[in-house]
Parts: structure tokens; C-alpha cells; sequence
């Protein structure tokens, strides 16, 4: 699981990126520990779990949006976290 943080991805959240857990859609968690989201990872990212205050939600989904290729191959097992890392896109 690799661990973001706001001054990597421009989001205001800590983001948690996981390979495949099986039986769950591509997913990852936002938020802080014991107040995360999960939030699924497709073209229009809906909130799978817990909640977020409209401005995250929209910041999430925007940075899912950008770098949904690269999260789909982590999920995967196609790249490593030092891929991810590399290939990620901060918002700006």
C-alpha cells in the first residue's frame, strides 16, 4: 500500500493506494486514519464507503480522473509503488 500525502498529490487528504484486494471494485481510501473513504477508481468515482465534505470529494475525484491509467495498473500489479510514485500526476 503506498501512503500519499497533500504535498505529492495536491489533494488535502492522505491518500492510500492498494493492489487488488479480491471482490472489490478498483478502489482507493482518502482521509485520515479512522475517518477514511473509500472511493472507487473509474471515470466517474463515486464514494464506496464512509464520507467526505463536498471540497475533497471533488478534489479526489479530479486527481482519480488524471491518474486513473496509472492507478489501474498498480491495482493490477503492473507497475511497483516506485512506478506509481513516478507516474503520478499532483493537482495543481
Amino acid at each position: 500500500m503506498a501512503n500519499l500525502f497533500p504535498s505529492s498529490t495536491g489533494v488535502d487528504k492522505i491518500i492510500w493506494v492498494s493492489t487488488e484486494t479480491p471482490g472489490h471494485k478498483i478502489r482507493l481510501k482518502v482521509g485520515k486514519r479512522g475517518e477514511e473513504a473509500s472511493v472507487s477508481v473509474e471515470d466517474n468515482p463515486e464514494i464506496l464507503a464512509g464520507s467526505l465534505d463536498s471540497k475533497t470529494f471533488k478534489q479526489i475525484s479530479s486527481w482519480i480522473k488524471v491518474n486513473k491509467d496509472v492507478l489501474i495498473k498498480y491495482w493490477k500489479g503492473e507497475i511497483d509503488t516506485w512506478g506509481l510514485v513516478n507516474q503520478l500526476k499532483k493537482l495543481n
